[in-house]
């Protein structure tokens, strides 16, 4: 799809007057729109938490002594001196 050189001007003109937003990427500029989305690793840990949420709503029910949740350290109890990453 080409967008018309006027109207690529008018949204470069509107995207480079947008504020920053904390872990959104670069604003670009894709089939005539302003596109702004999130860095992949923001993605990627959101995505994490509302899984994380989906889950430990169904854990008290399925598995009552479990927990999700992103970065957590836990120590086995067959060893103390092995950490899990989950």
């Amino acid at each position: 799809m080409s967008v018309d050189p006027a109207v690529f001007a008018r949204l470069r003109e509107i995207a480079d007057r947008l504020p920053q937003v904390p872990g959104i990427g670069k604003v670009e500029i894709a089939e005539g729109e302003i596109v702004m989305m999130l860095s992949p690793v923001m993605r990627h840990e959101l995505a994490v938490l509302l899984i994380a949420r989906q889950l430990n709503a169904q854990l008290p029910t399925t598995h009552p002594s479990h927990i999700a949740y992103h970065g957590a350290y836990l120590v086995t109890s067959a060893s103390v001196n092995s950490a899990i990453r989950i």
